[in-house]
């Protein structure tokens, strides 16, 4: 006879036998589900009138259904090795109550069926397609920014998931726009549950997926447990301490748990709507006892899977909350110089590359800042970074091919009007690295336009640098860190952790789009949440980046005219020789309000004029160790294939490709590695974040020189002295960049 003691281990049941008692409650589980299940059990047999039968995982998978024990009510749910049909076969035979109903549970087994159940009952579910690698599918297409099937698109990030619900390796690629790689998420591990891959991109063809489209939730992920279509309770995953809240494993992959082992969660209020989607969802898949997982973005709630037989382990039902306002604005972290180089285009090749954007024809000026432009851009074919490098090398090849034998190009040489020195200086910042728009940009913009908006002349200004550094990096997570820890001893304890997953999921964070400013802001977000792994999965989940937010922090039209004034008292105040004021005066008339935050960069600058003069002094001296470097490298590091073209006079030329070098000052082509500085490798030399030595050189030079001007530029050299004395001063930076 089997137990009745949910506590023991029956025996084999021999004979079908009804347990006398009021209610009996059959358990046909495996054997490990069995052991989860032991404290809910006693709980239902403490009252006396219900007895538990639990069926002996060797008689499930061995005996005959008709041999089974005869009960009320069935308890059963899927697992690895688990006789779905076979338990069907004795439903139809016994005819018990099922609390969760046997037969919808093959759904439950593949996701595809899940999301067009969901579909078929109004449950929003995130934008997918659905494709077979193994079934000879068609219509596949595979972009580095994005996938479609069969005409629908699915950009970038993407989730792929395996069409078996029991496969639980999911993946999520990111776009090269913030870094590219993926992330890997699997069962729990430890205290581990997912994986970054800043170097695999490439999806898996070893079956059939789901992709869909990446919901930005800001790291909540909700799991609702329901009883009945009645009852919903729901809960958040904690992010990485047992006093921290909110997080999905798309962020770090960390596990928290509690003291006793358990991966801690906090309850979250459901919204009227989402309690109506549970409703509907346990009504359709026929389980009373259910569990499925919801992703809030955009303003709405969408399902992203149902899982069965799920219920929550903790004793806990209800987390005292607490509010805890806050709000900061800050700007970006330590970054590299921003450079600028402007051209003007004639040439026809590349004049119809940017009148495909649109440039000329009722679009005065265009930004390129990823390898493809959005698709959302309508009307335009995209114009691609790759495209204008392979213009620009097209017109270098075509210019060196005209050079009579033994004569080389001057840097004022033109290929249509435009000189070949720019032209081999865009050459290097599109070669500079992986595309991406967090380290690059071009805008294009309309100079002359023939009648029919035919464009016949464009301003082409490459932007690039103005990265965030390591040092910025480090900067922005310790502020975070800082924030968190203010926020803490408010209250005497981790206040903004521990709110309540309701209030937690208005914590946000905005940003320009700026690549340096987003970087900060998730640099930030991750030492204020105490997040682990890499800045792009925290960025696509936390960082709001959109047209709302972008004008809220990028608009200056406001304070321009205040902001013009400001720049005319700086002017001024540039060309005071040390000493006509005290400190004291020049500190009265900058910082009237005499806020601490502003009088100490003020004090670290001391005179204007002397800090300036001793910047310009130090660039001199940085100049000549570059020209020395250049001299001490000689032709061998011109990264040009002997007999072919040699530097440019007074420039240093390009590298032979975008490996990335360093190398200490004092160098030879067997010169040791230096971390300060960069190393010589065969043909190539470069600096820090992968800069060239030419172009080192030429910013550094035109720094130098205009820095210091005659007496009949000295506007100009005051426009630059200005811009040099708001840099010592950047850890006060404008916000807005």
């Amino acid at each position: 006879m089997p137990s009745d003691d949910p506590a023991s281990t029956p025996s084999p049941v021999a004979t079908a036998t009804r347990v006398p008692a009021a209610i009996t409650v059959g358990v046909c589980v495996m054997r490990k589900k069995c052991e989860k299940l032991r404290p809910l059990l006693a709980e239902m047999t403490s009252g006396g009138d219900m007895t538990v039968v639990v069926f002996e995982q060797q008689s499930i998978l061995e005996d005959a259904v008709s041999d089974w024990p005869v009960v009320d009510v069935l308890v059963a749910f899927y697992s690895k090795g688990f006789p779905l049909a076979k338990v069907g076969e004795y439903v139809r035979l016994r005819e018990p109550f099922c609390f969760n109903a046997i037969g919808p549970m093959s759904e439950l087994l593949d996701r595809r069926a899940i999301y067009s159940r969901l579909q078929q009952i109004g449950v929003a579910v995130p934008k997918h397609v659905v494709y077979d690698h193994l079934g000879g599918g068609e219509g596949l297409v595979l972009r580095e920014d994005y996938l479609e099937v069969s005409g629908v698109r699915i950009n970038k990030p993407f989730v792929e998931k395996p069409a078996s619900a029991e496969d639980h390796n999911i993946h999520i690629y990111y776009p090269p726009s913030v870094g590219g790689g993926s992330k890997r998420l699997f069962r729990k591990v430890g205290d581990c549950s997912s994986a970054f891959y800043p170097d695999v991109s490439e999806i898996r063809r070893d079956g059939a997926y789901i992709y869909e489209e990446f919901l930005p939730t800001e790291g909540a992920d909700l799991k609702v447990y329901t009883v009945g279509p009645k009852y919903a309770y729901a809960e958040a995953r904690s992010p990485v301490e047992p006093v921290e809240a909110r997080k999905s494993p798309t962020l770090d992959g960390r596990v928290v748990r509690d003291p006793s082992g358990k991966e801690v969660r906090f309850p979250v209020l459901l919204t009227a709507h989402e309690k109506d989607v549970a409703r509907r969802i346990s009504l359709a898949f026929g389980q009373m006892v259910n569990g499925f997982d919801i992703l809030r973005a955009h303003g709405a709630s969408y399902v992203c899977d149902v899982n069965g037989w799920s219920f929550v382990k903790s004793s806990s039902a209800y987390y005292q909350a607490r509010g805890l306002p806050a709000s900061s604005l800050l700007t970006h972290g330590d970054r590299t110089p921003k450079q600028k180089l402007k051209m003007r285009v004639r040439n026809a090749k590349l004049l119809r590359c940017f009148e495909a954007h649109g440039v000329g024809r009722g679009c005065a000026e265009a930004k390129l800042k990823t390898p493809v432009q959005p698709q959302e851009v309508v009307g335009r074919p995209p114009v691609q970074l790759q495209e204008v490098l392979d213009l620009v090398e097209e017109l270098l090849a075509e210019s060196d091919a005209k050079l009579a034998p033994g004569s080389e190009n001057s840097s004022e040489s033109e290929a249509d009007g435009v000189p070949l020195g720019k032209l081999r200086q865009l050459q290097l910042v599109l070669r500079r690295g992986p595309f991406g728009g967090l380290n690059r940009k071009l805008q294009v913009k309309t100079v002359r336009a023939a009648e029919g908006g035919r464009l016949e002349e464009a301003l082409l200004v490459a932007k690039w640098g103005g990265e965030l550094t390591e040092a910025g990096r480090a900067q922005a997570e310790r502020l975070g860190r800082s924030l968190r820890e203010q926020l803490s001893r408010a209250d005497g304890a981790d206040n903004l952790l521990h709110l309540h997953s309701t209030f937690r999921h208005d914590v946000k964070f905005y940003s320009s789009d700026e690549g340096r400013v987003q970087l900060t802001a998730a640099a930030i977000a991750k030492g204020l949440l105490e997040l682990a792994g890499e800045l792009p999965p925290i960025l696509v989940s936390l960082i709001r980046k959109d047209a709302a937010a972008n004008a809220l922090l990028d608009d200056s039209s406001a304070v321009s005219a205040q902001a013009s004034e400001i720049k005319r008292v700086l002017h001024g105040l540039m060309q005071q020789p040390p000493g006509l004021e005290s400190e004291a005066e020049l500190a009265e008339r900058l910082v009237p309000t005499r806020l601490p935050a502003l009088l100490a960069p003020l004090r670290e600058v001391g005179s204007p004029r002397a800090r300036v003069k001793a910047v310009h002094e130090q660039a001199g001296r940085l100049l000549a160790l570059l020209r020395q470097l250049r001299a001490q490298l000689g032709d061998e590091s011109t990264g040009c294939p002997r007999g072919e073209r040699k530097s440019l006079p007074g420039t240093f030329p390009e590298p032979s490709d975008r490996r990335r070098v360093r190398a200490p000052l004092e160098i030879t082509r067997d010169s040791p590695r230096s971390p300060e500085i960069g190393r010589a490798v065969g043909d190539e030399y470069e600096l820090y974040g992968g800069e060239s030595l030419f172009l080192a050189l030429q910013r550094w030079r035109k720094l130098t020189t205009e820095l210091h001007r005659p007496r009949k530029d000295s506007g100009r050299a005051r426009s630059k002295e200005a811009e040099l004395v708001a840099e010592q001063a950047d850890c006060h930076p404008d916000p807005r960049e």
